[in-house]
């Protein structure tokens, strides 16, 4: 299998980390993400958003940052007051920071990132049907006690066929700190990222 490697401007977040399958749109103000933002609509409109390991860094290095983060596709972008720019994204698809470019010329953070497509775990039909039932009953627990949970989501979650990627809805959609999310962004293994 050919590994799939791309270079793309890159944001560092503080103090979140977003997740294939998430829209969500994020305020940022430092120049060098603003930078990043203009390269990537001036090309593809793609992004690779990664945390940065403390939030008070305030302009991190490959360093700086944790290994795992997603690639998005920039879906919106508007100026408001006072410097700040609201970014709407989708992210796409998990990937790997390799290495970085410092070029003189290149005022934001652009990096080389392995794309990754997470692994199927080797289950037997019966095995998946058991893991979907549990996370479908959990679930539906949870959302008798948040009534902040949509019916929308409890129907998106019945459409998800794949033990990963209801994994990831679920982590999408429910208050969970940053570090657990992260642990969860860095499991590429679906039978792992289930346990």
């Amino acid at each position: 299998m050919r590994v799939k490697k791309k270079v793309l401007p890159a944001i560092a977040l503080r103090g979140t980390n977003i997740m294939p399958g998430m829209i969500t749109n994020f305020d940022i103000e430092r120049e060098e993400s603003i930078s990043a933002i203009e390269a990537a609509m001036i090309k593809d409109q793609m992004i690779f958003l990664v945390m940065q390991k403390e939030t008070e860094t305030l302009h991190p290095t490959i360093d700086d940052l944790y290994t795992m983060g997603s690639v998005a596709m920039i879906k919106q972008v508007i100026k408001l007051p006072k410097g700040v720019v609201r970014v709407l994204v989708e992210a796409i698809q998990r990937a790997e920071l390799l290495t970085s470019f410092a070029e003189e010329e290149i005022k934001y953070l652009k990096f080389q990132v392995k794309l990754i497509n997470t692994q199927e775990s080797e289950l037997s039909s019966e095995e998946t049907e058991a893991m979907m039932l549990t996370l479908h009953a959990q679930m539906e627990e949870y959302a008798k006690h948040n009534p902040r949970i949509s019916r929308n989501i409890e129907e998106q979650i019945k459409k998800i066929t794949r033990i990963g990627d209801l994994v990831d809805y679920i982590a999408i959609n429910i208050p969970m700190n940053t570090s657990k999310r992260q642990i969860l962004l860095e499991t590429i293994d679906e039978r792992a990222r289930f346990a």
